[in-house]
């Protein structure tokens, strides 16, 4: 059975520490996706099997006397369809909630804009984990991290929003689009001021190297995120985010 390593960091830190490893394969992807994964498509443990544990794409046929302009050349085989690496994404996400965070089904839900909202962004679910992160984490994990992180995840809401990526290797870009989700839920529910600042991004390295990291986010500064949420417009707030010092000085682990 594959086991994939798993590695959990405060907010945007270099510094991440393994937690249990987490089996992920054909038959258990198949099953979480009949409850996860917001496309609909079928025989999801096939496309994890093919995308994942033995990686291949077909080859499209040769051809000659086939000279296309300098700006372009021949595509020699097929490529990864984006709406299956997410779904993937969005399967593991719930698989490691489900094997280490002992959600339920109706526990990890799907959610996204309501109509006439204006369409924001949504981040792929909501998961109800309330305080569990400071109970379930190893203690010799706990102890790297300083006072005011344990009270951030003490005092955290029951709902966490959780977006995950799935990228063939390690890049920055999955993380700051994952951010920019979770900047445009807080924008559209800072009525509810006590969950601005929480969620977990879970990023999905598929080939290079294949593991799982967990990216809690946690307020530093309630008052600033807010304040800051209240004198930006929406469009603002989550495009500018990750360069916002204001905003990401305000979270733990910027």
């Amino acid at each position: 059975m594959p086991n994939f390593d798993v590695n959990v960091r405060i907010g945007a830190s270099a510094v991440s520490h393994p937690i249990a490893q987490l089996p992920l394969t054909r038959r258990g992807i198949g099953t979480i996706c009949q409850a996860a994964g917001s496309y609909h498509i079928a025989a999801m443990g096939t496309q994890f099997f093919q995308y994942v544990l033995q990686p291949r794409t077909a080859l499209l046929p040769p051809t000659t006397g086939f000279a296309p302009p300098p700006a372009y050349m021949r595509l020699p085989s097929k490529v990864k369809a984006p709406s299956i690496s997410g779904n993937i994404g969005e399967a593991v996400a719930a698989e490691w909630a489900a094997n280490y965070l002992n959600l339920l089904p109706h526990q990890i839900v799907h959610i996204k804009p309501s109509p006439g909202s204006g369409r924001p962004r949504a981040p792929d679910y909501l998961m109800e984990i309330g305080t569990t992160l400071s109970t379930l984490l190893p203690a010799g994990v706990m102890t790297q991290w300083p006072l005011n992180v344990h009270a951030a995840l003490a005092a955290a809401p029951q709902l966490w929003p959780v977006e995950s990526k799935c990228r063939e290797s390690g890049s920055t870009q999955g993380f700051e689009q994952a951010l920019q989700q979770l900047a445009a839920f807080w924008h559209q529910t800072q009525a509810f001021a006590s969950g601005i600042g929480y969620g977990l991004v879970v990023n999905f390295t598929s080939l290079n190297p294949q593991q799982l990291t967990i990216s809690i986010i946690l307020p530093r500064n309630a008052v600033a995120l807010q304040n800051r949420l209240a004198t930006t417009t929406y469009a603002a707030y989550m495009n500018a985010f990750a360069a916002d010092a204001v905003t990401t000085g305000a979270l733990h682990g910027f």
